[in-house]
């Protein structure tokens, strides 16, 4: 509160800046007076707004048309790649690559069965262990 009366006492009261007489009653259509004149929109009457809209309408369900037309031709081209590839006979090729054993296939069941007698699994536990997955 001392610096306010520090303030007043050196500088005063007054208001050094005034508003001329009329002033905001006269800015508003002088302000309007000076901006450049702009055209009213249009509006589309009510036949064109109908027009327009039955041209979206026709326009999208083709659009429709078209894309299911695609995507069915999709579904059926990548089903028939898909059943037309030649495959071989998984059954077959598992039975004759069962009956003959390969040196590789040999170590690898030794290696299972050294694996089992290391943890002392036996064929029930593994059983057991298979059985919960």
């Amino acid at each position: 509160m001392t610096e306010e009366n520090t303030l007043r006492q050196r500088f005063g009261s007054q208001r050094p800046f005034t508003v001329p007489d009329g002033y905001f009653e006269a800015f508003a259509p002088k302000m309007m007076s000076q901006l450049p004149a702009i055209e009213p929109l249009e509006l589309p009457t009510a036949e064109e707004d109908l027009h327009r809209q039955h041209r979206r309408a026709v326009v999208w369900g083709m659009v429709r048309r078209y894309a299911v037309a695609a995507s069915i031709v999709g579904v059926v081209a990548g089903a028939a790649v898909w059943f037309l590839q030649p495959r071989d006979n998984i059954a077959a090729s598992h039975f004759v690559s069962t009956s003959i054993k390969t040196p590789a296939a040999a170590a690898a069941d030794e290696n299972i069965e050294q694996m089992a007698d290391y943890v002392m699994l036996d064929n029930q536990d593994i059983y057991s262990y298979l059985a919960d997955y």
